[in-house]
């Protein structure tokens, strides 16, 4: 299969090739649709629901219907919460890095309607400080529904609590401070603290239980294919990582045989010879397409293994290039393997191009910490570019020393003689 990788770019494009080359951009989730639709096409794939219903989480019966009706000429009625929020996103008015930290954000929320995002590392990849990115939840958790985006349940209860909302700050303190009190029915002892009568205790428990502890959940039957569904997973045990790969082909598909048996007529046979063919390529290319993408994200996690483990609070920065010369495939591959892909990890969930340079964040939060360390050097003896690049290379960012002098001028930044101050 390596060797199928590497004469994949330099090959003539054979209906193989091209075959895989188009698979191999697919994310998770439209590889899958794609086998649906393969399905009530050809007779000999067959799709392998038990492993999507056990690896991807969902109801795939329900997701990947052999109907085209149902599911591919038009998806499923109602529309999914990512796509609710990304359509008022797109609507806000945000640009450059805050754009990206909300498509990020509305990305990492869960179908419940929670934040599963580390805010802290996440500001950090995009380059931002940690008010900033705030901000930036705080309107995407104002587009609703209302509660969306809530780091916690006392969050998203609060969220739901209004300004025009009975009991007001009162509420929102009881949800925020006191929800295990109040599950707990401890009456007297909330009364007492909040100095209320318990007539006017009960009229703000009343209208706290309207409230929905799980505002995403009315979009869960309304969810569409494209859902984000990651297409690896790194996991941290003690500081040991583990890497897993969805999408092989005997775990998404199956080839069924038995249609070549029992037919003796020409046409017919020919007919499922072609199929048999079909089937046979789409195996291969899914492969093909694990292959890859097993190999850039194993690599990924060995070289970002500081981030992924919490060491370091930023990953080290990567160009595509450099990937593919290590691995030994073309940078073509890489960037077909990368597009539209995403990593859960234990730092959140992020798509494969978060941990390349050549897109925005990468050089972003080197500057910032480049910046961050010229600000906090001493004034009689402000860092050289090559001090500056092991400062940077401690905190996990390996730049060069004549990288470190770009992007320091890049910035309006002087050299280090027109730093020095001695006042």
């Amino acid at each position: 299969m390596e060797n199928s990788l590497r004469n994949l770019q330099i090959q003539k494009m054979t209906p193989q090739a091209i075959h895989s080359l188009q698979l191999m951009t697919m994310p998770l989730g439209a590889l899958l649709s794609y086998v649906g639709r393969c399905t009530s096409e050809n007779p000999f794939v067959e799709m392998n629901y038990d492993w999507m219903e056990r690896s991807a989480g969902i109801a795939a019966r329900e997701r990947w219907s052999l109907s085209l009706d149902e599911t591919y000429a038009a998806a499923p009625q109602g529309e999914s919460l990512y796509d609710f929020l990304t359509a008022q996103i797109r609507l806000s008015g945000l640009k450059g890095r805050r754009l990206e930290a909300a498509r990020l954000i509305a990305a990492n929320i869960s179908r419940a309607g929670y934040l599963e995002l580390d805010l802290s590392a996440a500001a950090g990849l995009l380059g931002m400080d940690a008010e900033e990115m705030l901000d930036v939840l705080r309107l995407v958790q104002s587009m609703g529904p209302p509660g969306v985006g809530a780091r916690d349940l006392g969050e998203c209860l609060s969220l739901q609590l209004g300004e025009d909302a009975p009991g007001g700050e009162t509420a929102r303190a009881l949800v925020k401070n006191d929800l295990e009190a109040l599950g707990a029915h401890r009456f007297t002892a909330l009364s007492r603290k909040y100095k209320l009568d318990p007539r006017r205790l009960q009229e703000l428990l009343d209208h706290i239980r309207t409230l929905d502890p799980r505002p995403g959940s009315r979009f869960s039957a309304g969810e569409s294919v494209n859902y984000i569904l990651p297409d690896a997973v790194v996991e941290n045990d003690g500081g040991e990582l583990s890497v897993s790969v969805r999408g092989r082909a005997e775990s998404i598909v199956r080839f069924d045989g038995e249609y070549m048996s029992g037919t003796d007529d020409e046409e017919a046979r020919a007919f499922l010879d072609e199929r048999r063919t079909e089937a046979v390529r789409l195996i291969d290319s899914i492969e093909l397409r694990y292959c890859a993408l097993e190999r850039l994200v194993g690599y990924i996690a060995e070289k970002q293994a500081p981030f992924f483990t919490g060491r370091h609070k930023f990953p080290r920065p990567l160009t595509q290039r450099e990937a593919a010369a290590d691995l030994g495939i073309s940078p073509s591959t890489v960037s077909r393997c990368v597009k539209d892909k995403y990593i859960s990890s234990p730092c959140g969930t992020f798509p494969l191009g978060f941990f390349f340079s050549g897109n925005s964040t990468t050089g972003g939060y080197s500057k910032k910490l480049l910046r961050e360390l010229i600000e906090s050097e001493p004034p009689r003896a402000p860092y050289s570019d090559a001090r500056l690049s092991e400062l940077l290379e401690e905190q996990g960012i390996e730049l060069s020393r004549r990288c470190v002098a770009k992007y320091r001028a890049e910035m309006g930044i002087g050299t280090q003689n027109q730093r020095m101050r001695f006042d």
